[in-house]
């Protein structure tokens, strides 16, 4: 799945799964372009999507990501809950 996008650079961040390991990769665009197009079923994530930015909220306990379990965190910073709401959302999609 297309986790980020570089659309200046030409390159987008990619998440697979290899020897049972998520693992992320740099592709130029055109290659992602050309794989997505060609799956019979795309994988397509909403890391960066207005909704997810929504799941993150914050308390006087500290910064939390709604998940299907509940509230996840507290974590110190927006940036940290962001960042663990996009390595959720990975791990969901390639369970």
């Amino acid at each position: 799945m297309v986790i980020r996008v570089d659309d200046d650079a030409g390159i987008g961040l990619v998440s697979f799964r290899a020897e049972d390991q998520q693992q992320l990769i740099e592709m130029p665009l055109t290659e992602i372009g050309l794989r997505i197009t060609s799956s019979r079923q795309p994988v397509l994530d909403n890391i960066n999507s207005q909704k997810s930015f929504a799941r993150v909220s914050s308390s006087k306990e500290g910064w939390f990501f709604t998940a299907r379990e509940g509230l996840q965190g507290p974590y110190q910073t927006e940036d940290e809950a962001q960042r663990e709401l996009g390595q959720y959302i990975v791990a969901t999609q390639s369970a």
